[in-house]
C-alpha cells in the first residue's frame, strides 16, 4: 500500500493538459518519458535481458537529455526503477 501511495505521491503532478491549460512541468515532461521508455522497454524486451539497474540508467539518460535535465539524473534513475516494479496499469499518466 506504500508503494501504491509514494507512486501516486509521485506521479501526481504529471497528468497531461489539454492545449488551453497549464503545460506540464519539467518533472512531469521526465516522468511522461520515464513511462513511455518503461513500457518500450518492457515490451521490447529489454528490460528482461539488460535488467532493472542497467534499463533504469538507459532510461533517465535519454529523458534527461531529450528534456535538457542532466541535474535529474539521479531522480530519473530512481522514478524508472519504481515504474518498473510497479504494476503499470494503474498509472495515472495519459499517453
Amino acid at each position: 500500500m506504500k508503494k501504491v501511495i509514494c507512486l501516486m505521491l509521485l506521479l501526481s503532478g504529471c497528468a497531461l493538459f489539454d492545449n488551453n491549460k497549464t503545460p506540464l512541468t519539467p518533472q512531469g515532461q521526465m516522468n511522461v518519458c520515464i513511462r513511455d521508455e518503461v513500457r518500450a522497454f518492457k515490451d521490447s524486451g529489454k528490460l528482461q535481458s539488460w535488467g532493472v539497474q542497467t534499463s533504469a540508467e538507459k532510461i533517465a539518460d535519454t529523458c534527461t537529455t531529450r528534456y535538457n535535465l542532466s541535474a535529474m539524473y539521479a531522480q530519473a534513475v530512481q522514478n524508472a526503477k519504481s515504474m518498473m516494479s510497479e504494476d503499470m496499469q494503474g498509472t495515472t499518466l495519459m499517453r
